[in-house]
This record gives C-alpha cells, sequence and structure tokens, in this order.
C-alpha cells in the first residue's frame, strides 16, 4: 500500500496545479473563441488588390515606363493610364490629365447613331481633317486645330451590334507623351464577352 505521505504530496500537486489554471483563467486574456485585438506581428488582411502592369511606350531615345491598370464597365474594358483622372458616367468614360490637357474620351452609341454628328461637331470647333484610316472594326480620323496646336483623333468602333466613339485629344507639345499612351489604351479596348481587340 503507498504511502500516505505520497498520496498526500501527490494530492497537494494536484491542487496546485488545479489552482495556478483557475488563477490563470482569472487574467485578461482572450478565451480561444474570443476575438482578440491583431497583434503587430499578425499578417495584414487580405484585401483586393488591382492587377496593374509597368509598360515601356514610345520610341528609341523617348521610352517611358508606364503603369496601366484594368478599367471596366457593363459595356466596356480597357487598360488605362494609372496617372489619368478617371469619371464615369452612364455610357460615357473620360480618362484625363488636366495639367497636361490630354484626354481619352469613349461614348457608348446605338448603332443608329452615325459618325458623322461627331465629326460635324469636330469641325465646328475648329479643327481640319488631316487623316482617315480604317481601324480593326470601325474607322479613324485625324484632326488638327493648327492655330493651337491642339490634335484631335475620332475612333468609330463596332463589334456585334454594339458601338462606341472615341475621342483622343492633346496638344502638340505633350503629343510625344500620350499619343503612346493613348494607342495603348486604344488597342487594350474590349468588349464583355468578346475576345477581340479594336
Amino acid at each position: 500500500m503507498p504511502n500516505k505521505k505520497v498520496i498526500v504530496v501527490s494530492f497537494c500537486c494536484l491542487l496546485a496545479l488545479a489552482g495556478c489554471q483557475w488563477f490563470a483563467s482569472d487574467t485578461n486574456e482572450p478565451a480561444p473563441s474570443e476575438e482578440r485585438p491583431p497583434d503587430d506581428d499578425d499578417p495584414p488582411a487580405l484585401t483586393p488588390t488591382v492587377k496593374q502592369k509597368v509598360v515601356t511606350l514610345g520610341f528609341e531615345g523617348y521610352e517611358e515606363e508606364v503603369t496601366m491598370q484594368p478599367y471596366a464597365t457593363e459595356w466596356i474594358k480597357l487598360e488605362y493610364d494609372s496617372r489619368l483622372k478617371v469619371t464615369e458616367e452612364e455610357g460615357f468614360l473620360l480618362f484625363q490629365h488636366p495639367e497636361d490637357q490630354a484626354s481619352f474620351k469613349v461614348y457608348l452609341v446605338e448603332n443608329g447613331e452615325v459618325i458623322s454628328q461627331y465629326q460635324h461637331a469636330v469641325l465646328e470647333q475648329g479643327y481640319e481633317l488631316y487623316n482617315m484610316f480604317e481601324v480593326e472594326n470601325g474607322e479613324g480620323f485625324i484632326y488638327y486645330l493648327y492655330d493651337a496646336r491642339d490634335q484631335l483623333e475620332l475612333y468609330y468602333i463596332e463589334e456585334n451590334e454594339q458601338a462606341i466613339i472615341v475621342l483622343l485629344q492633346f496638344a502638340e507639345p505633350v503629343a510625344d507623351r500620350y499619343q503612346f499612351i493613348f494607342d495603348y489604351m486604344l488597342g487594350s479596348i474590349t468588349f464583355p464577352g468578346k475576345q477581340t481587340k479594336s
């Protein structure tokens, strides 16, 4: 039979352990099920990120790395220079750099609308037609306002019963910079659910 002293000492040790656990549970530590404030060592919560990519645009001797990011509505998707200010209204998008007076405008148009309405408005502002050409699924026009040294490009793009008008406008002093950015943006345009680029 075990010694009474061993039993008493064992019992005292068990009581001491139970008391320590009870005492520790009274501290301010939250129970495992309770929410606790994040520590500095905790990893940050996951936040959605915008898929950006850096592209090199320009020509030899004047190349610039530009951060492009996607923009999408229910009627158009494209990539744009993240430095541009974006304004969206129903059926209209504006990407602009106010200091440089450069803008990229996109209008959703009904199939029945003809490009001649937009061309007429451009000519009324004093611009002169410099060049016209075909683009994939549409046509393009370049206009100049010679007194102000301003360039405006007008594109009509139609695909699967959806049509857009794109107006690119910038002053001649910043043409080298924005021509490549706007050309990239124009080439990135897709219509949701479609695989082809315009």
